[in-house]
């Protein structure tokens, strides 16, 4: 391939689940507000969009998932 894909849809059954640390002390029984953040450069690491195909591209999306997500302060 000589373009870049303008669009990767990921979806079951390729999916991944992420633990993110926190730091705080979470009350039981409250509603929480709690702001996530992803790192994209972690999330797309290792995936060449130009010449992989969509097996390896998601595979690799998925594969990253887990240390690309954080909490935000």
């Amino acid at each position: 391939a000589t373009t870049l894909p303008t669009k990767i849809i990921v979806a079951a059954p390729n999916t991944t689940q992420i633990e993110i640390q926190v730091d705080k002390n979470l009350k039981k029984g409250y509603n929480l507000t709690l702001k996530i953040g992803i790192n994209f450069k972690k999330w797309l690491a290792n995936i060449d969009f130009l010449t992989a195909d969509e097996a390896t591209i998601t595979n690799n999306i998925v594969a990253n998932t887990a240390d690309a997500f954080f909490m935000l302060k």
